[in-house]
Protein backbone atom coordinates (compact mmCIF):
# COMPACT_ATOMS: atom_id res chain seq x y z
CA UNK A 1 0.00 0.00 0.00
CA UNK A 2 1.36 3.20 -0.89
CA UNK A 3 0.81 6.41 0.89
CA UNK A 4 -0.22 9.30 -1.59
CA UNK A 5 0.89 12.75 -0.16
CA UNK A 6 -0.71 15.52 -1.99
CA UNK A 7 2.19 18.80 -2.68
CA UNK A 8 0.96 21.68 -0.59
CA UNK A 9 1.36 18.58 2.22
CA UNK A 10 4.98 17.99 0.76
CA UNK A 11 6.44 21.60 0.44
CA UNK A 12 4.47 22.55 4.20
CA UNK A 13 6.63 19.32 5.72
CA UNK A 14 9.75 20.63 3.66
CA UNK A 15 9.11 24.21 4.72
CA UNK A 16 8.88 23.39 8.33
CA UNK A 17 12.56 21.43 7.94
CA UNK A 18 13.69 24.24 6.49
CA UNK A 19 12.53 26.56 9.67
CA UNK A 20 13.49 23.89 12.15
CA UNK A 21 17.17 23.73 10.84
CA UNK A 22 17.45 27.20 10.64
CA UNK A 23 16.20 27.15 14.27
CA UNK A 24 18.76 24.33 14.78
CA UNK A 25 21.87 26.37 13.42
CA UNK A 26 20.73 29.95 15.87
CA UNK A 27 20.83 27.53 18.71
CA UNK A 28 24.26 26.04 18.46
CA UNK A 29 25.73 29.45 17.14
CA UNK A 30 24.39 31.42 20.32
CA UNK A 31 25.92 28.49 22.28
CA UNK A 32 29.30 29.02 20.37
CA UNK A 33 29.31 32.51 20.98
CA UNK A 34 28.18 32.36 24.95
CA UNK A 35 30.80 29.60 24.96
CA UNK A 36 33.79 31.18 23.45
CA UNK A 37 33.35 34.58 25.88
CA UNK A 38 32.81 32.61 29.07
CA UNK A 39 36.57 31.30 27.72
CA UNK A 40 37.74 34.50 26.70
CA UNK A 41 36.45 36.08 30.17
CA UNK A 42 38.25 33.01 32.59
CA UNK A 43 41.56 33.29 30.32
CA UNK A 44 41.80 37.19 31.07
CA UNK A 45 40.76 36.61 34.93
CA UNK A 46 43.55 33.99 34.98
CA UNK A 47 45.30 36.74 33.91
CA UNK A 48 44.70 39.51 36.11
CA UNK A 49 42.53 41.30 33.54
CA UNK A 50 39.25 41.38 35.60
CA UNK A 51 38.01 44.89 34.21
CA UNK A 52 38.78 43.51 30.65
CA UNK A 53 36.78 39.71 31.41
CA UNK A 54 34.07 41.64 32.58
CA UNK A 55 33.87 43.64 29.68
CA UNK A 56 34.22 40.08 27.47
CA UNK A 57 31.28 38.84 29.69
CA UNK A 58 29.26 42.38 28.82
CA UNK A 59 29.31 42.26 25.30
CA UNK A 60 28.53 38.86 25.03
CA UNK A 61 25.22 39.19 27.47
CA UNK A 62 24.14 42.20 25.04
CA UNK A 63 24.68 39.59 22.31
CA UNK A 64 23.27 36.29 23.57
CA UNK A 65 20.79 37.75 26.19
CA UNK A 66 19.18 34.83 27.66
CA UNK A 67 22.34 32.86 28.85
CA UNK A 68 22.31 31.93 32.70
CA UNK A 69 25.93 30.94 32.87
CA UNK A 70 26.93 34.78 31.29
CA UNK A 71 25.54 36.31 33.94
CA UNK A 72 26.65 33.66 36.62
CA UNK A 73 29.64 34.46 35.63
CA UNK A 74 29.66 37.75 35.24
CA UNK A 75 28.06 37.90 39.24
CA UNK A 76 31.58 35.57 40.24
CA UNK A 77 33.66 38.32 38.79
CA UNK A 78 31.81 41.45 40.06
CA UNK A 79 32.08 39.38 43.35
CA UNK A 80 35.31 38.74 43.53
CA UNK A 81 35.63 42.80 43.17
CA UNK A 82 33.19 43.38 45.88
CA UNK A 83 35.49 40.91 47.94
CA UNK A 84 38.98 42.93 47.51
CA UNK A 85 37.40 46.48 47.00
CA UNK A 86 34.32 46.84 49.22
CA UNK A 87 31.93 47.93 46.60
CA UNK A 88 29.66 47.04 43.98
CA UNK A 89 27.29 44.06 45.59
CA UNK A 90 24.63 45.63 43.85
CA UNK A 91 26.21 44.42 40.50
CA UNK A 92 26.59 40.93 42.11
CA UNK A 93 22.68 40.45 42.98
CA UNK A 94 21.86 42.09 39.60
CA UNK A 95 24.05 39.50 37.65
CA UNK A 96 23.03 36.50 40.25
CA UNK A 97 19.48 37.03 40.06
CA UNK A 98 19.53 37.12 36.29
CA UNK A 99 20.82 33.80 36.14
CA UNK A 100 18.60 32.73 38.41
CA UNK A 101 15.64 34.28 36.57
CA UNK A 102 17.31 32.86 33.39
CA UNK A 103 17.23 29.36 34.89
CA UNK A 104 15.09 28.87 37.97
CA UNK A 105 16.09 25.11 38.50
CA UNK A 106 19.51 25.36 38.77
CA UNK A 107 19.81 25.60 42.49
CA UNK A 108 23.52 26.99 42.49
CA UNK A 109 22.08 30.20 41.17
CA UNK A 110 19.66 30.82 43.50
CA UNK A 111 22.20 29.87 46.06
CA UNK A 112 24.77 31.99 44.38
CA UNK A 113 22.05 34.99 44.48
CA UNK A 114 21.13 34.25 48.39
CA UNK A 115 25.11 34.69 49.52
CA UNK A 116 25.22 37.71 47.83
CA UNK A 117 22.43 38.82 49.86
CA UNK A 118 23.52 37.73 53.09
CA UNK A 119 26.38 39.31 51.80
CA UNK A 120 24.66 42.77 51.49
CA UNK A 121 22.80 42.03 54.61
CA UNK A 122 19.50 41.59 53.27
CA UNK A 123 18.43 39.09 55.45
CA UNK A 124 14.98 38.16 54.58
CA UNK A 125 15.51 38.30 50.81
CA UNK A 126 18.73 35.84 51.33
CA UNK A 127 16.56 33.73 52.60
CA UNK A 128 14.17 32.89 50.31
CA UNK A 129 16.79 32.64 47.52
CA UNK A 130 18.25 29.96 49.77
CA UNK A 131 15.09 28.36 50.24
CA UNK A 132 14.60 28.20 46.80
CA UNK A 133 17.79 26.40 45.89
CA UNK A 134 17.77 23.76 48.68
CA UNK A 135 15.39 21.49 46.95
CA UNK A 136 17.51 21.14 44.56
CA UNK A 137 20.50 19.96 46.75
CA UNK A 138 19.11 19.21 50.52
CA UNK A 139 21.94 17.94 51.72
CA UNK A 140 24.52 21.08 50.68
CA UNK A 141 26.74 22.18 53.92
CA UNK A 142 26.82 25.46 52.83
CA UNK A 143 23.18 26.39 51.98
CA UNK A 144 21.97 25.08 55.56
CA UNK A 145 24.77 26.84 56.99
CA UNK A 146 23.89 29.87 54.78
CA UNK A 147 20.10 29.69 56.00
CA UNK A 148 21.28 29.56 59.30
CA UNK A 149 23.22 33.08 58.97
CA UNK A 150 20.06 34.68 57.34
CA UNK A 151 17.96 33.65 60.23
CA UNK A 152 20.52 34.71 62.58
CA UNK A 153 20.29 37.97 61.00
CA UNK A 154 16.51 38.09 60.91
CA UNK A 155 17.18 37.94 64.58
CA UNK A 156 15.63 34.08 64.68
CA UNK A 157 18.25 32.51 66.49
CA UNK A 158 16.64 29.25 67.57
CA UNK A 159 16.13 28.40 63.84
CA UNK A 160 19.53 29.77 63.14
CA UNK A 161 20.68 26.89 65.53
CA UNK A 162 18.59 24.42 63.96
CA UNK A 163 20.35 24.97 60.65
CA UNK A 164 23.73 24.93 61.96
CA UNK A 165 23.00 21.56 63.23
CA UNK A 166 21.53 20.17 60.09
CA UNK A 167 24.45 21.29 58.34
CA UNK A 168 26.96 19.75 60.80
CA UNK A 169 24.77 16.65 60.12
CA UNK A 170 26.03 16.55 56.83
CA UNK A 171 29.79 17.33 57.60
CA UNK A 172 31.48 18.62 60.30
CA UNK A 173 32.91 21.74 58.98
CA UNK A 174 34.76 24.36 61.69
CA UNK A 175 33.11 27.39 60.36
CA UNK A 176 29.39 25.60 61.23
CA UNK A 177 30.69 24.76 64.43
CA UNK A 178 31.73 27.95 65.58
CA UNK A 179 28.39 29.23 64.63
CA UNK A 180 26.83 26.62 66.34
CA UNK A 181 28.76 26.97 69.05
CA UNK A 182 28.34 30.88 69.30
CA UNK A 183 24.33 30.72 69.09
CA UNK A 184 24.71 27.93 72.10
CA UNK A 185 26.10 30.77 74.32
CA UNK A 186 23.37 32.76 73.84
CA UNK A 187 20.22 30.39 73.88
CA UNK A 188 20.14 27.80 76.50
CA UNK A 189 21.77 24.51 75.24
CA UNK A 190 19.40 21.62 75.10
CA UNK A 191 20.70 18.55 76.69
CA UNK A 192 21.11 16.21 73.96
CA UNK A 193 22.45 16.58 70.31
CA UNK A 194 24.49 18.12 68.21
CA UNK A 195 26.13 20.53 70.53
CA UNK A 196 26.83 19.01 73.40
Amino acid sequence: MTLHVSWPFRLGLATLTVIGGFVWLEAAWTAYQADTALSQARALHRQGQADRALRVLQAAQRRVSGNAELALAAGDLYLVRYLLEGDGIEEVINQYSRASQLNPLEPFYSASLGLALLLAGRFDRAEEALERALPGDPHNLEYLWWIGRAKEGQGDLKAAREFFRQALEVREDPRVRADFLRIGQILPTPRSGVGR
